[in-house]
């Protein structure tokens, strides 16, 4: 759980520009509108958390878990597979704060029964960090080819609830389209050769091997 501290507070006026520049844009790739939580107090509120690194302090909008229940979980699929090297979250006040972090990638079957039995890709201790200075860094290795990643906020520091103004992502985005392209058509020849009858599929089964 190391981190690192940001370049400073959010009064730069020249951040909206660096929003790009920095790698802090993995936020236009998430695909927000499959983005799912549980255990959030307003249906969709998950949303609020995504957005540019240069509003990170805004607090007109925020993801809150329902009263008497700090744990949220967040699944937050990406429109491609990205690589993430940081991870930044901006929580509430007076305790509302998450103060723990799991996360799992490519999985969308996680819940509150088995989340705290699963070993995650990787765990953080969280700060209270209500201006997003603390950029807490992945083990890089096994945060590659990431199309989804789930996160899971256990305990907070001592409120009733659990507030996110803000997740960001650090990293870089890969374009799977004609990856995924070239699997369908490599699927279909497959099927094609299977169909074929008997005598002539054995020799073609060979020549693609």
């Amino acid at each position: 759980h190391g981190h690192s501290h940001g370049a400073g507070a959010c009064a730069h006026e020249h951040e909206p520009e660096s929003d790009s520049g920095d790698g802090w844009s993995l936020y236009q790739f998430i695909n927000t509108q499959n983005v799912s939580c549980l255990n959030e107090s307003v249906p969709n509120s998950v949303r609020n958390c995504f957005k540019p690194y240069s509003e990170r302090c805004s607090t007109d909008k925020y993801l809150e878990s329902n009263d008497d229940d700090e744990q949220l979980i967040l699944y937050i699929p990406f429109t491609g597979a990205v690589k993430i090297t940081n991870i930044c979250i901006v929580g509430g006040t007076n305790g509302s704060s998450p103060a723990k972090l799991k996360v799992w990638k490519n999985r969308d079957d996680i819940d509150f029964s088995i989340a705290d039995d699963l070993v995650p890709l990787q765990d953080f201790d969280l700060q209270e960090d209500l201006n997003g200075e603390i950029h807490y860094t992945t083990k890089i290795a096994r945060f590659q080819n990431i199309t989804a990643l789930t996160m899971y906020f256990p305990e907070n520091f001592g409120e009733d609830f659990t507030r996110i103004y803000y997740i960001g992502f650090k990293g870089e985005f890969f374009d799977v389209k004609r990856e995924a392209v070239d699997v369908v058509y490599e699927s279909q020849a497959q099927m094609k050769d299977h169909k074929t009858p008997g005598a002539d599929n054995g020799p073609l089964a060979r020549q693609i091997d």
